[in-house]
């Protein structure tokens, strides 16, 4: 009999799940809004850059060499981007405050120039012009010297064949010499060449 009231407990608690379940109401969100950047936003990042206490977006713009700022309204939205200029194609971005005065200053990474590109918060809400600081190569610079390799290789190789050439003219000249290096090498030699290392001994 207990068993049986258990089953049924069970059984009740079962059918009560999804009911329980669809009265939680699912998490909704709003109509997405449409802001925009300049050309080939590949990277964002978010801090308050005029010092307001609210996120900002920022952009980084491969297409346009430059990055976007979208200030904050506090409403849930944001104003219309501004334009700033950084080091070609830049591809990452990172928002924070690199000189202490409690605004967040952007810095981009810069893929062909091997550069990066700060841009300080200024007074008036917005960036000041960039400065750009050497950076590591994206392209590894052994590839460029793979590629002088690839130009040498033609000249080496006939270095190599020059060097064979000379090899075999001092091996008709001397068969003795030219037999005991092909017998190192594990080599056959012809009756010729064993006589002339029979006699040098």
């Amino acid at each position: 009999m207990r068993r049986l009231l258990l089953l049924t407990g069970l059984a009740a608690t079962a059918l009560a799940a999804p009911s329980a379940a669809a009265d939680q109401k699912l998490p909704s969100f709003a109509a997405p809004a449409a802001y925009k950047t300049g050309a080939g936003p590949i990277a964002m990042a978010t801090g308050d850059v005029n010092g307001d206490g609210k996120p900002d977006l920022v952009t980084a713009d491969y297409g346009a060499d430059g990055v976007s700022l979208l200030l904050n309204t506090g409403d849930g939205a944001f104003q219309a981007a501004r334009a700033y200029d950084t080091g070609t194609t830049p591809f990452a971005v990172a928002v924070g405050d690199l000189n202490g005065d409690g605004k967040a200053d952007v810095v981009t990474a810069n893929f062909w120039e091997d550069t990066i590109s700060v841009l300080l918060a200024d007074a008036s809400g917005g960036l000041a012009a960039r400065h750009d600081y050497g950076a590591g190569q994206a392209r590894p610079s052994r590839r460029r010297g793979d590629r002088r390799d690839r130009r040498r290789r033609p000249e080496r190789r006939r270095q190599a064949r020059s060097r064979d050439r000379q090899r075999r003219r001092r091996d008709d000249h001397d068969p003795a010499q030219s037999g005991r290096r092909q017998l190192r090498a594990g080599g056959r030699l012809s009756v010729r060449r064993r006589l002339a290392v029979a006699d040098r001994g």
